[in-house]
């Protein structure tokens, strides 16, 4: 995650803690995880949601870490 916004001292923790944090949280579940590129993107991902994604049903991966795209 990367995010750029002039602000104050107070938001730039809260932004330096969330891009820190996105490195080892599954952006499906939450839960711990690893950042993962062997698809052609990088994604956050435990390992359950990692072996969903390998067993080819990107699909509902991808549901789930974005929930507002629809097939």
């Amino acid at each position: 995650m990367r995010w750029y916004v002039g602000s104050n001292e107070v938001l730039s923790v809260i932004v330096d803690y969330a891009e820190l944090t996105s490195a080892f949280t599954c952006l499906a579940c939450g839960a711990e995880g690893k950042l993962r590129s062997d698809k052609s993107w990088y994604l956050t991902l435990c390992d359950a949601h990692n072996k969903l994604g390998r067993e080819g049903n990107i699909h509902a991966l991808t549901r789930l870490a974005y929930p507002s795209v629809t097939e």
